[in-house]
């Protein structure tokens, strides 16, 4: 098994949320080579000397009593949750990053996010790193390159090193930098790429293509499902200031305002009238809920919305 998988089934293992397969997969990576058994030990003393037993897990409490027992001078991620999930998954999550950076590699990182929150995280080399919502980033660095793969959306701030090149491998896309910012969107489970570069210049090359672009700041690319390379004719403002938790439409069509409103808040949102994309809106929101965001819209064209679990289809007369 890789590292990542390991390391999500111990953890899963000692927060008793393995499953059968899962435990029986551990059992032989434990057989199978006498350090495995080694870091099982060490990762069960942690386990027992920080938590009480009890079967409500306070994460927080878990978090600061397992970090003072490493031992590594890499310095420790925390993670940020500002929703609660179920106590003992988020504990998964905070467990595998820490035993994924003490036992295996220091210079390995393997972060998650809730299913609702953003994460801030800072990389060995001291690059930032904003990842959004169902995203997981993973970063190794090597003499001559630091080595990241992606799957989700990220935002980074590159530490400029030349002799080590910044590389992001994403499922049809490589990423390379020495120093600068940008966002990337790279979703397995998507057929597309896309790169909105902040400053500085990026190197976005296609996996099957090899079609290559160098974009500079304020210049975004997708790299689509057969390859292609393209470079888009307009810059979306929102997809490199979401981490501020902002959003700014400034004459912005209707159809792409309610896209990026869409993307933010990870709902599904259509009109019932093509007209209705005929409407452009200027506005700004920050710190905003979906409800403030939805009902300044419908305010400032005029407009309905209903609103169904998450989906939501507004309704109006449409502009000409």
């Amino acid at each position: 098994m890789k590292e990542n998988e390991i390391i999500e089934i111990i953890a899963k293992f000692f927060a008793n949320e393995a499953s059968n397969l899962e435990k029986e997969a551990l059992t032989a990576w434990r057989k199978s080579d006498e350090k495995n058994e080694i870091y099982f030990k060490e990762f069960e003393k942690i386990w027992d000397n920080s938590i009480d037993g009890s079967e409500a897990i306070d994460t927080n409490g878990a978090w600061e009593n397992v970090a003072p027992k490493l031992t590594t001078k890499a310095p420790i991620i925390r993670l940020n949750f500002l929703a609660k999930i179920a106590a003992a998954f988020i504990f998964v999550l905070g467990f595998s990053i820490l035993i994924s950076r003490v036992y295996f590699n220091e210079s390995q990182l393997v972060a998650f996010t809730s299913n609702t929150d953003k994460q801030q995280i800072n990389l060995p080399d001291g690059s930032a790193v904003w990842l959004n919502s169902h995203s997981k980033l993973t970063y190794q660095e090597a003499d001559n390159e630091r080595k990241l793969t992606l799957n989700g959306e990220a935002f980074f701030e590159v530490v400029k090193n030349p002799s080590k090149p910044f590389i992001i491998k994403s499922k049809n896309a490589v990423t390379k930098v020495l120093g600068t910012s940008f966002n990337l969107i790279a979703f397995d489970s998507s057929s597309s790429v896309k790169l909105s570069v902040s400053t500085g210049k990026v190197n976005f090359k296609s996996n099957k293509t090899n079609a290559n672009q160098i974009l500079t700041a304020l210049e975004s690319a997708v790299i689509d499902e057969k390859g292609n390379n393209n470079k888009l004719s307009q810059f979306d403002i929102n997809e490199i200031i979401w981490k501020e938790n902002k959003l700014v439409f400034n004459n912005l069509p209707l159809n792409e305002a309610l896209a990026d409103i869409a993307h933010y808040y990870g709902v599904q949102i259509s009109t019932d009238n093509e007209l209705l994309n005929n409407c452009h809106i200027t506005s700004q929101f920050e710190n905003a809920t979906l409800v403030n965001v939805l009902d300044n819209v419908s305010k400032i064209l005029s407009i309905t919305y209903t609103k169904k679990n998450n989906q939501i289809v507004f309704s109006g007369k449409g502009c000409n």
